[in-house]
């Protein structure tokens, strides 16, 4: 909600005057209902306009997702994450992290992952989904190390059930 406030507030910064010689013209009345947050062509002017605005590029990366276009989202999230700290907006980051597994990247994933556990080390979110990624790539020793230390920080987490089970079966020592 907030990264669309301050998109928002971009959008009416530009309308009311930034690509404007004269910085007193009033903008239109009907500007801001025609601006549109989910459009991929307006945020990508945006985005020229004002170059490292992390929220800007992780809806265009959110959008681009959306739309099927994959590679053109990663770009995205590349841009927003060379633009911020992964301690900055967790939640972005393991969105991140998930498309990279998806597109096959999953070293990329693992050490974006990684990096947002380096800094949320007890964040239950990271863990399952570094543990999924372990068990999705054969590291079951990973799996069982994440996913032991999330049963220890969150034994009622959504997944937990899903976990003990993989933890008591398919996880066991060898």
């Amino acid at each position: 909600m907030i990264d669309r406030i301050l998109i928002a507030a971009l959008l009416l910064a530009l309308a009311l005057g930034c690509s404007r010689k004269d910085e007193t013209a009033e903008a239109p009345a009907d500007t801001l209902q025609t601006v549109s947050t989910d459009s991929i062509s307006v945020l990508s002017v945006l985005w020229d306009r004002h170059p490292g605005h992390v929220p800007v590029a992780q809806r265009l990366a959110q959008l681009c997702e959306q739309e099927g276009r994959l590679e053109e989202s990663l770009a995205w999230w590349i841009r927003a994450r060379h633009s911020d700290a992964p301690d900055n907006r967790p939640a972005y980051w393991l969105d991140f992290a998930r498309l990279q597994h998806s597109i096959g990247h999953d070293i990329a994933a693992a050490a974006s992952l990684d990096s947002l556990l380096a800094v949320r080390p007890e964040w239950p979110e990271a863990l399952y989904n570094r543990g999924a990624l372990c068990v999705n790539t054969d590291d079951a020793a990973g799996a069982r190390t994440h996913w032991t230390r999330l049963l220890e920080l969150a034994p009622e987490h959504a997944m937990a059930a899903r976990v003990t089970e993989w933890l008591q079966n398919e996880g066991k020592q060898p």
